[in-house]
C-alpha cells in the first residue's frame, strides 16, 4: 500500500490515478501504436496489460485510529482513473489487490483533492 498523510483533518473530494499500461509493449504491427483504436478487426482480442491494475480499494483513518474501506475498484481496464468521493480524514491509503496477469503493479501518479 501507499499513504498519504496530513498533519489535520481534511475534506477530500476526490482522487485521480496514472496506472501503469505498458505503452512500450509490442502491437499488432511494428508501425502501429499499442492502442485499440489501431487494431485491425481480424486479430484475436487482447486483454489489458498484465501490469495494469485489476482491482484496489481506498482506505481512510478513522478519528478512532481504524483504516476503513471508503472505495473498491473492480475489473478496472484503463490508464487514468477518476474518483470522487466525500471523505474527511487525516491518511488515505491506496491498497492494489491485483493486476492482470502480473504480480507487481505501477503507478505513474496519485493525486488527492482536498
Amino acid at each position: 500500500w501507499v499513504q498519504y498523510g496530513f498533519d489535520a483533518p481534511v475534506h477530500i473530494r476526490g482522487m485521480r490515478f496514472v496506472f501503469d499500461s505498458d505503452l512500450n509493449r509490442d502491437g499488432p504491427h511494428p508501425c502501429h501504436r499499442n492502442i485499440y483504436c489501431s487494431f485491425p478487426r481480424q486479430i484475436e482480442p487482447r486483454c489489458p496489460p498484465a501490469a495494469l491494475v485489476h482491482a484496489f480499494r481506498i482506505e481512510a483513518l478513522g478519528a478512532d485510529g481504524g483504516w476503513s474501506t471508503v472505495t473498491r475498484v473492480e475489473s478496472n481496464h484503463q490508464r487514468l482513473v477518476r474518483l470522487e468521493m466525500d471523505v474527511r480524514t487525516t491518511a488515505v491509503r491506496f491498497v492494489p489487490e491485483a493486476a492482470w496477469g502480473s504480480d507487481r503493479v505501477r503507478v505513474f501518479a496519485w493525486d488527492v483533492m482536498a
